[in-house]
């Protein structure tokens, strides 16, 4: 109602037929003077005080109403005030996850083994994992990057029966492995639509796979190789800040190792382990996740 009024104010001194600008303030004062700019913030005018010109403003917070000469007048109350201008960030382009949990190898136990050694082997195909990965946007669902991920199983107290080295008699000590699996390569990464907070992913590599088991079993003997591998892996994210997530993942690392070197220490031998087909190094991954956008 008071800005009605003060509309009203202005209509009257204008039809006084003085041709200069006038403000109205939210006070009630009024301005004769010379408007010489408006912004969104302020306006901007000059008055002639004993006989020097003078260059003043006001925000616009305080002004009611005001009129330029050879224009209607201006209801502050009625201006739309500009977008506000939003600072463009940038897409996040690089994504870091962070991932561990257990795995479980698929290597097939020979039936025709001693029941503690089958024991042994089948214990053994369990172990944990824990995982790396860095991938740079490449497109709108897509990204490439490094994956690293590694294996890690133990299996010890293990009665083993065996000949002695001239095959004279046989003898009996204790089996203990310990094996390491580190795989590095290339990762293709692809990311549907998020539904919400909940958002799927699945990805592709191919890369390095080193493989070393220490075993003990009356001497100390390393086994190492190394081969081309494959992996996969899908997972679960939910997102828990805009650059955050946390979720779940299933993997699976695929390769097949053809030949190891043996080092017993004073000597070493390369053997091929497997005649046909190598000895299967794949294994399943399942692992919570942490991915975070930079």
């Amino acid at each position: 109602m008071m800005r009605f009024l003060l509309l009203a104010v202005l209509l009257i001194l204008m039809s006084r037929g003085r041709a200069q600008d006038l403000i109205v303030t939210t006070g009630g004062d009024s301005i004769r003077c010379a408007i010489t700019a408006v912004t969104a913030n302020r306006l901007f005018y000059s008055v002639v005080d004993a006989s020097e010109k003078q260059r003043r403003d006001i925000a616009m917070e305080d002004v009611a109403v005001y009129t330029r000469e050879g224009f209607f007048p201006v209801v502050v109350s009625r201006i739309v005030p500009p977008a506000p201008t939003v600072k463009n960030e940038g897409r996040k382009r690089w994504l870091m996850s962070f991932s561990g949990g257990c795995s479980r190898r698929t290597y097939a136990v020979s039936g025709a083994l001693p029941g503690e050694e089958q024991e042994h082997l089948k214990r053994l195909r369990n172990g944990i994992n824990a995982c790396a990965s860095l991938h740079h946007t490449v497109g709108k669902r897509l990204a490439l990057g490094l994956a690293y991920s590694s294996f890690f199983g133990s299996m010890s107290h293990t009665s083993v029966t065996f000949l002695t080295a001239d095959s004279s008699a046989t003898t009996t000590a204790e089996l203990e492995e310990n094996i390491r699996m580190r795989y590095l390569g290339v990762d293709l990464l692809w990311q549907p639509p998020s539904r919400g907070k909940w958002a799927f992913s699945g990805s592709l590599g191919m890369g390095y796979l080193g493989y070393s088991n220490y075993v003990t079993l009356v001497n100390k003997a390393t086994i190492s190789g190394w081969t081309l591998a494959r992996k996969g892996q899908v997972g679960l994210d939910y997102s828990i800040s805009s650059t955050t997530s946390v979720g779940a993942c299933l993997g699976y690392v695929s390769a097949e190792l053809d030949r190891v070197e043996i080092d017993l220490g004073a000597t070493s031998v390369n053997v091929s382990t497997r005649v046909g087909k190598g000895e299967s190094l794949d294994r399943f991954d399942v692992g919570l996740m942490l991915r975070v956008r930079l």
